[in-house]
């Protein structure tokens, strides 16, 4: 997107989209994990949990992304099958 700040926008609209409708997975998810426990609810909450932070970093610090491109691709290709 070529607009400014385009990415702080996103953030702005995906967190309440999270924080309301993925509310129950996390609920349901930590009380699973009270018991030791996991089900679907816990892979939806670590899931978008994870790629939420992930977004939430990469929006702070934009230049990381190569890094972690160049720090996979490298990992993936020393990785002795």
């Amino acid at each position: 997107m070529d607009m400014p700040n385009a990415n702080l926008i996103l953030l702005a609209l995906t967190t309440p989209v999270l924080t309301v409708f993925g509310r129950s997975f996390f609920i349901n998810a930590l009380k699973q994990a009270r018991y030791r426990k996991a089900n679907m609810d816990t892979l939806v909450a670590l899931s978008t949990g994870i790629a939420f932070l992930f977004s939430l970093f990469n929006t702070l610090n934009p230049d990381f992304g190569i890094v972690v491109a160049f720090m996979l691709t490298y990992i993936t290709k020393r990785r002795r099958w």
